[in-house]
């Protein structure tokens, strides 16, 4: 039968025989399929969560990426099945049959009950169509209860917090590792903090063997570095970008661009002026509003600027005045053509002695290196790279 995609939400199938029908996606929620047969029939993708499947025949069915959660499985038949990447968080598996079943990152939690299931082995890898691979234990038989030991989950979820940072999460990490020794830890999340410190979620799993345990446990550590490095080094640029906004900023008015005025006029009364004066000199403000009525109130945020980012952003808006001149010569297309535009830059500045010395002097004050975000053109980083091999000569 072909019932892919059907909705079946609510359906009897209590004992119907459904062997190597087509359920592919069907939504079969809270259905009734106790004691039915649904031997190699294809469930995969297919929703039964709260579904009623007790005593039912799942002998070599798809069950991969089936939603089971909630389902009541006692006493089924599931030899062979694949229930990879099945979700069964809460499912219960009481008295099933899971012998030869692939559970290859199956989905389960705390409240899947899994007491008294029947199981000599399983499978932890699945193949190509129904083949199944990596068999645990690979060379001899589950003993009675030991399948549910290693593989029920236990409510074990831990949120730290470590204020020295990495560092010493890694060392508790490593010595909580070691005080288990039918468990791995896995790390659910991992969040640096502004102050330094770490916070983390654990989540205590099952140890599969001794072989993938290892695995596992070295793949977190990875898992976890890389995360912490990746988060680490978001905050870091967010920080730059916070502590040069001045210089950006600067950037913008030396090279004639617009920038963004930041003006707050509030409703409380702070001043009763009826006139007012566009008479500005030697004023220290950043914008005003040209006439305040209605007692409103004018706020002003100036950005003040050292001598020396200045001296740099001068020295940045002649250069840049330069490579555009130079633009409408010669040719930026190929790495040849950026070079040899580079030599082209420090040549002209080798020979405006006054442009030389004003130079140097911004570069004394300032990072030469600073000058990428102020400089717009294709060959930016060619030209940055000519200047500090000049500088170099030129202090020498």
């Amino acid at each position: 039968a072909n019932l892919s995609k059907t909705d079946l939400k609510f359906a009897n199938f209590s004992r119907s025989n459904l062997s190597k029908a087509n359920l592919i996606e069907a939504n079969l929620s809270e259905a009734y399929l106790s004691c039915a047969d649904l031997s190699e029939a294809n469930f995969s993708r297919a929703i039964l969560n709260k579904a009623c499947l007790n005593c039912t025949n799942l002998s070599r069915t798809n069950l991969s990426k089936a939603e089971l959660s909630l389902a009541v499985i006692e006493a089924a038949n599931l030899q062979n099945a694949d229930l990879s990447l099945a979700q069964a968080l809460g499912s219960n598996f009481k008295g099933a049959n899971l012998t030869g079943a692939c559970l290859q990152n199956w989905n389960t939690n705390c409240k899947t009950q899994l007491d008294d299931v029947e199981c000599d082995y399983i499978y932890l890898k699945k193949g190509y169509g129904f083949e199944f691979n990596s068999r645990y234990p690979s060379d001899r038989m589950f003993q009675p209860g030991e399948f549910t030991r290693q593989f029920k989950q236990a409510s074990e979820i831990e949120e730290l917090v470590f204020p020295y940072g990495i560092t010493e999460f890694f060392q508790f990490f490593q010595e909580r590792q070691q005080q288990y020794t039918d468990k791995v830890l896995a790390i659910q999340e991992l969040e640096p903090k502004s102050d330094s410190s770490v916070a983390v979620r654990l989540e205590v799993l099952p140890k599969a063997n001794q072989e993938d345990a290892k695995s596992f446990y070295e793949e977190q550590l990875q898992l976890v570095k890389a995360s912490y490095t990746l988060q680490a080094t978001t905050q870091a640029m967010e920080l730059y970008k916070q502590h040069n906004a001045e210089i950006i900023e600067l950037a913008r008015l030396a090279l004639g661009k617009p920038s963004i005025n930041n003006v707050n006029v509030g409703a409380t009364a702070m001043s009763n002026s009826e006139g007012f004066t566009n008479n500005l000199q030697g004023a220290n403000i950043a914008n005003f509003s040209n006439q305040m009525r209605d007692n409103a109130r004018q706020q002003a945020n100036q950005y003040n600027y050292s001598p020396e980012t200045k001296s740099l952003a001068d020295a940045a808006k002649e250069i840049q005045t330069l490579l555009d001149h130079l633009s409408q010569t010669y040719r930026t297309d190929t790495m040849t053509a950026k070079c040899a535009f580079a030599n082209e830059v420090i040549q002209r500045i080798d020979n405006d002695p006054s442009l030389t010395q004003r130079i140097l002097s911004a570069f004394s004050a300032g990072s030469i290196s600073a000058l990428e975000q102020f400089l717009n053109h294709p060959a930016a980083s060619f030209v940055i790279n000519a200047l500090e091999d000049w500088q170099k000569t030129r202090v020498e």
